[in-house]
Parts: structure tokens; sequence; C-alpha cells
């Protein structure tokens, strides 16, 4: 009792949270990669339940394509854990259940982070501030639901630096732990590696005694790479030679190639600029979290004497650093740096009460605070259930950002588009009726339900569903039936054909 009456404000979160978890998880659309990677987390799970061998996969998969090769749990360069683990409890498979399970697997960070604040201030109407803050941050909340590769990433970097905090002293206890959220962490994304460098020069920082640091860091090392080797069998079975071949793998991406908007320009990869990552991060961070966290860059003395703020600083410039000299492939705005927007975020909170010890501005910064939030809720609510297209003041929100960036980049809208067909059909008695879709036609086909046939050429189909990024690429002229629309912007086209003579 008294750790709840301690804690009641995160509790009271935490109900909110599932309660809104449930009255939204089907509202969700099936965005890109999603069926690629359950479907290898059910693989694994056969992987994992049966004698394997490499001859026997081999022979399983022999004939497929390429793609489908390199994604046989053996010789898959990615890593499955997740989806797996999701794949074992929804075993009927149904997306709507994913999505209930990844927004509630995110609530682990929520709390992560309030427990954080909490031990800095021992406060918890201080601490909550934290978890609303990240609640409050579009791009992130956003991309919870139906982003299994991503997101878990996300949660064990977060929860791993939170770890090297709230565990200042070397023990074996502290060895294990940090070893178990290393090895996932490190598993999850190549880039996870960084964390090691961050845990170093923060020891260093602590003024850790080498003689104690060395003989932990051995087991750490040792638990992280046992954990990696277990859960990922290209690892397992060869870590000499195939750990290096998937950091290479993971810099270049050089199966993907694709174009990306950018300033109003369909890029490739080659072509994308240094600043890439830095302008999506500007014009899709809310304006407060964005000026709290830059007002560190005024008072660095400060900074450097608060070992929290000093350590969350330390991981944001060092993949900052890792982003500038490696240049690795990145896409999509900020979806594969999702996971510095909670580090940003917590250096913005940290800020925000470090300003508010100024009498004089308090009431200015807690009133300008509550207003843009109150405007971000606005939003938030506005664009649901595509929070994940959120764009700030900077860019001119998403009406100003259209034709500018990419807006739905993973299909999320083909849902409602796909709902709107269905209904369309069934209020015109319309028979035999044949889509085409411009991107993501396993979720046209899965949210269909059998009420059409999803064809894969747009000249058979009496109707033409395109987000509106596909749809300017490829031009379409068919007269528009539908738009779907967010805050003044288009986001997906419905077109009809002559074909049915509507």
């Amino acid at each position: 009792m008294a750790f709840a009456r301690k804690h009641i404000l995160i509790i009271f979160f935490c109900v909110i949270y599932i309660a809104l978890a449930f009255s939204t998880y089907k509202n969700f659309g099936i965005t890109a990669d999603e069926k690629v990677a359950y479907d290898l987390g059910r693989n694994f799970i056969q992987y994992f339940s049966r004698p394997s061998t490499y001859k026997n996969t081999i022979e399983k998969y022999y004939g497929q394509s390429d793609y489908a090769m390199r994604n046989t749990p053996l010789m898959s360069q990615y890593y499955r854990l997740y989806p797996t683990f999701l794949s074992l409890i929804n075993t009927k498979g149904y997306y709507e259940w994913y999505h209930l399970l990844n927004i509630l697997f995110g609530l682990t960070i929520f709390v992560a982070f309030y427990f954080l604040l909490y031990k800095i201030y021992r406060d918890g109407k201080l601490a909550i501030v934290g978890p609303i803050a990240l609640f409050l941050t579009p791009r992130f909340l956003g991309d919870l639901p139906a982003n299994p590769k991503d997101m878990p990433f996300a949660v064990f970097y977060f929860l791993s630096l939170c770890a090297i905090y709230l565990l200042p002293k070397p023990s074996m206890g502290r060895a294990i732990i940090l070893g178990l959220l290393f090895g996932l962490t490190q598993s999850q994304r190549m880039v996870g590696f960084s964390i090691y460098l961050i845990f170093l020069i923060y020891q260093i920082y602590s003024r850790v005694k080498i003689s104690k640091l060395i003989p932990e860091l051995f087991l750490i090392l040792t638990t992280a790479f046992f954990i990696m080797m277990a859960t990922w069998p290209l690892v397992g079975m060869n870590i000499f030679q195939n750990l290096p071949q998937a950091l290479f793998s993971a810099q270049k991406y050089e199966e993907w190639n694709n174009t990306m908007l950018y300033f109003g320009k369909f890029l490739n990869k080659d072509e994308r600029p240094w600043h890439y990552l830095f302008t999506w991060l500007f014009i899709t961070t809310p304006l407060t979290t964005l000026i709290f966290s830059l007002s560190w860059l005024g008072r660095l003395k400060k900074l450097f004497k608060t070992p929290i703020a000093f350590l969350f600083f330390l991981a944001l410039i060092i993949n900052v650093v890792f982003y500038l000299v490696i240049q690795p492939v990145v896409y999509n705005g900020i979806r594969h740096f999702l996971y510095l927007i909670p580090i940003i975020t917590v250096l913005a909170v940290l800020a925000f009460y470090d300003l508010l010890k100024n009498r004089k501005s308090r009431n200015i910064i807690i009133i300008l605070t509550a207003v843009y939030s109150a405007w971000v809720l606005t939003q938030m609510i506005l664009l649901h259930p595509y929070q994940y297209i959120y764009f700030n003041e900077i860019s001119g929100g998403l009406k100003g950002a259209k034709d500018k960036f990419e807006i739905d980049y993973w299909g999320a809208s083909y849902k409602e588009a796909t709902d709107f067909v269905v209904n369309y059909k069934k209020q015109n008695s319309l028979q035999n009726v044949k889509v085409y879709s411009c991107n993501e036609a396993f979720a046209v086909q899965y949210f269909a339900k059998g009420e059409f046939v999803v064809v894969d050429r747009s000249a058979s189909a009496d109707f033409i569903l395109c987000d509106i990024d596909m749809d300017k690429q490829r031009g379409y002229t068919q007269p528009v039936l539908h738009e779907i629309k967010r805050c003044g912007a288009t986001i997906n086209i419905v077109r009809r054909t002559d074909i049915i003579g509507l």
C-alpha cells in the first residue's frame, strides 16, 4: 500500500495507457515489413522447437527466391526474437492482437522513464512528467503499434541507459543485468554496440576503479554475447565470420534500393545528404522537446556536472558521431533513429526542471509548455491512428510537409482505404470487385476479409488504392473517388476506373 500511495501517479498513468490500448488497438493498419517480421517469428518457433540443420533448412527453402533464402532462420541477418515472442502469444496471428501486444510492451519504456526521474527527484509529481512528455511525442507513440523492428530496439536501448544510471556500483548482479540488456540491445540493431562505448566513458566519468571495471566488463560481455549467440542462429553458428558480415550489411543495406522524398525531390540512397537525419529530427519533434533539449548547449558546464544529463547527452552525441562517420543507409525519415527520441526527451525534461529554478521565468515556462502540450495532444487526436506522420510547426505541420517529405511511408492508411471500398461495395451492391494497391497489398487483402479480390495490375482493377507519395510517383489520372485526409493533407487516394462503369 505504501508503494501504491507513493507511486499513485504512474499507476494512474498505466491504467489510462492500458485503457487507451484496448480501446484503440483495432484502429491501426498493417505496415510495411510487419508480415515478414511475424512470418519469420513463426519460422523461428519451428526452428527452436525441433532439430534443424543447415542441410534440412536448405532443402526446405530450395528453389525459392533469394529473399526467402536469406530470411530462413539459419541464414537471416535480422534478429527475430521479439516477433517470435509475440507469435508465441498470438498463436492465431491476428494483426490487431500484434498491435495490442506492441502497445502494451511499449509501456515498459514509460515506466522506466518514471523511475529514472524518481531516482533523481524523489517526487512522483515531478517524475510523472517524463512519461507524459514521451507520450506527447507523436512520432514515438505513433510507431509503437505496428513497428516490430525499430521500437523494440528503442525500448531495450533506453532500458540499457537507465540500468547504467540506476546501477552505479560494480557488482555481479549489475554485470548480469547489464549483460542481459546489452545482449538484447546489440542483437536488435548493430548500432546497439554503441552502448559499450557509452558505458565505458560514463564509468570513467563516474570514477569507477579500473580494477573493478575490467572483471565486471568481462562478465557483461560474456553474458551479452551468450544471449546473442543463443537467440540468433546465424551468429551462433559462426560468430567470427557472420557477425562482421551482419555489421557490414547493416551499414550498407544493399538490399534496399528505393527512393526517398526529401524537400520535394525523390532521392536514392546515394543522394541522401548528411543533414537528412538532423532535418527530420527538427521537423518532427515537438518544439518544447526540441527547445528544452537544445538549451543544454548553452549550459554545457552545468550539463557535465549533472550525471544523468551527461549520460544521455553522451548517448546522443556518440550516436550522432556514428551517423556522420559510418554514414549508414537511412530512409523513411527518422524511423531507424526512433531510439533517439526518448534520449532527447530525457534531456528535455531535465532541462525543463533546471530552467524552472529561475523564479522570474518559471510561470511563463510552465504556461507555455502546458499550452503547447495541449496543442500537440490535439494534433495527435486529429491524426489518429496516424500519429507517426506528425510534423511540427517548423515544417508547417502535416499540410506544409506534404509534397516535400514522406508522409505515410509505411502504408498504415491502406486499412482505412480498404474499409472505404468495402463499405462502398456494400452500399452500391457491387459484385466481383477487383482492387489494386500501390503498396501493402497484403494489408488490403487482410482487411478486405474476402469482400473483393486484390489484383497485381492497375489496368485490371475497378479501384486503385495509393498513398499520396506513391500516387505522385506513378502519375495516376483515374477519377478520385475518395481521399483519406488528416490535418488538411491527403495521405491516401481511392481512385475508380471505368471497368465497372461507375
